[in-house]
Order: structure tokens, then sequence, then C-alpha cells
């Protein structure tokens, strides 16, 4: 997953709104947030595509 600076992505435990900026990833950000970083990105109707080759 790539993430777009100034997405917005919400915080569950809080009902915030976290902006992204340069040097986010999902796992640092839901750290931030204490969540897991799949709780952050199902919370987020985020869709994470896994290519194997």
């Amino acid at each position: 997953m790539t993430l777009v600076l100034g997405t917005h992505v919400l915080a569950l435990n809080c009902q915030a709104n976290y902006t992204v900026v340069s040097g986010d990833n999902c796992v640092a950000i839901a750290a931030k947030f204490n969540v897991s970083d799949a709780t952050l990105l199902a919370d987020n109707s985020v869709r994470v595509l896994l290519t194997v080759s």
C-alpha cells in the first residue's frame, strides 16, 4: 500500500483525523494510535493487494 501525503486516516480509538506526512507508513501510524495496522486499514476501508511472484 502506498500512502499519499496529505491523506487523512481515521484513528479508531479517538475518532480523530491524522494527516499522512513524509516517512509515514501504516505500521507507524497504527502504533501512534495504539491500534494494529490491520485495524487501521480495515477502519479506513483500505484493501491491500498482495502480489506473489
